[in-house]
């Protein structure tokens, strides 16, 4: 699911994670006093200095309270995140192994983001919603200037980088490359938050004593798929990372500068290197094998994976994660389709790697994969094929050069033509 409000749901991961969380009131939120106004317009002018961007004009304010602002979470998933989209979505990651049968992800995804949010920028609007709470209105605790300085930041980065065009711009086929821009803006928010914090040292203490609140809860997001979690995780751990990469290079003007040439891929993000030297993925292409599967079948999806998304799947079955890292390293570039007659379903998913070397290691990586998923051992029937036949599945992974392709199918014949046609 995307959307363009830039929300803060980051989980609880280290100090710079942390979000408070309060319990539900159903009372209205009230508008701030002029004492609590003319402190958050302080807030806003020091983070303006870290983060050596002008404010351009007031910041709109709306304050809500935490139930409120569920409310509006759960409508917002309900009407952006379709049944369609939902039903595509549980397909293909069921598809992948990264899902359990039955999951309902709008219900995975309205548990966690009511769980982890504290507020949220909207750069269509220009306004950023604030939790408070009614029966205080005048209270402002250091979390939640440590969140107002984060929130802060993403109106900045709109009123100088335009965040709107910026996500409206992004390829809508390419989830990855989509991940790797909301990791720049979350990054650069993360790390200006961080500055914010050094720059505020009297702020330390008192949200030390708020992260070991009772308060504050992961229990939701620590249930998700591992595919959810570690993909709301990614743009402020990494996306952290990574500005603090460019900012060591170049300072803020270097993080600026990336706003005009995003990132491409979560591979740049997890590797800075990269993005430095601007490597960009490899074009790849599955074609439509409708021809190939018959009469039934639909198609459902184009998409990618992108270097995260191999991660978080090797991750999975993978004796530790950094096994899994060090078989995703070598990613070129990928793209994966799927089709669906009923409750069956094909998908096809090619990726090239930078060497043989790398193509190697993905597919013994892969195979041990499959070989745990499914309790069976590969049935090499042809060089560079590995086949494993389960009731009701059967997968095979080609090994053609550096490039890898897996292909997932109701049964052997189906697979076969799918195969004959690479």
């Amino acid at each position: 699911m995307k959307t363009t409000k830039i929300r803060h749901i980051s989980p609880i991961l280290s100090v710079i994670c942390l979000l408070l969380m309060v319990a539900p009131i159903a009372a209205q939120a009230q508008q701030p006093d002029a004492a609590l106004t003319k402190r958050l317009d302080t807030i806003e002018q020091t983070v303006s200095e870290v983060r050596q961007l002008p404010l351009k004009q007031p910041i709109q304010l709306e304050f809500k309270t935490r139930e409120e602002l569920q409310g509006e979470v759960d409508r917002d998933l309900a009407a952006q995140y379709t049944k369609e989209d939902q039903a595509r979505d549980e397909r293909v990651l069921l598809a992948f192994g990264l899902i359990a049968p039955a999951t309902n992800l709008l219900q995975v995804q309205q548990k966690v983001q009511g769980e982890q949010i504290a507020g949220y920028y909207d750069p269509k609007t220009n306004q950023m919603v604030v939790v408070r709470s009614p029966s205080d209105p005048s209270s402002f605790s250091a979390m939640d200037e440590f969140v107002f300085a984060h929130e802060v930041t993403h109106a900045l980065q709109d009123q100088n980088f335009d965040l709107d065009a910026l996500i409206s711009n992004e390829d809508k086929d390419l989830d990855d490359q989509s991940l790797a821009i909301l990791a720049l803006i979350e990054g650069d928010a993360t790390v200006c938050q961080v500055d914010y914090l050094k720059a505020n040292k009297a702020l330390i203490p008192p949200l030390m004593v708020q992260l070991n609140s009772p308060d504050l809860s992961s229990e939701e997001l620590d249930k998700a798929p591992a595919f959810l979690r570690e993909t709301l995780l990614f743009p402020y751990d990494q996306g952290m990372t990574f500005v603090d990469a460019l900012k060591e290079r170049g300072g803020w003007d270097a993080v600026d500068q990336a706003y005009s040439r995003p990132p491409a891929s979560t591979e740049q993000i997890l590797h800075p290197d990269k993005y430095v030297a601007n490597e960009r993925p490899i074009d790849v292409t599955v074609p439509d094998y409708s021809a190939a599967l018959g009469a039934g079948w639909s198609p459902v999806e184009t998409n990618d994976m992108g270097e995260l998304g191999v991660r978080i799947l090797l991750s999975g079955q993978s004796e530790s994660k950094a096994d899994a890292n060090r078989a995703a390293a070598g990613w070129g570039g990928d793209e994966y389709r799927a089709w669906g007659k009923g409750d069956q379903t094909v998908l096809v998913w090619r990726a090239a790697w930078d060497t043989g070397t790398d193509a190697d290691q993905f597919t013994s990586a892969m195979s041990a994969y499959e070989a745990q998923r499914w309790g069976v051992k590969a049935n090499n029937s042809a060089a560079g094929q590995h086949w494993f036949e389960s009731s009701g599945q059967v997968t095979v992974i080609v090994r053609n050069g550096q490039d890898v392709t897996y292909v997932l199918a109701p049964d052997r014949a189906t697979a076969q033509r799918i195969v004959r046609s690479l």
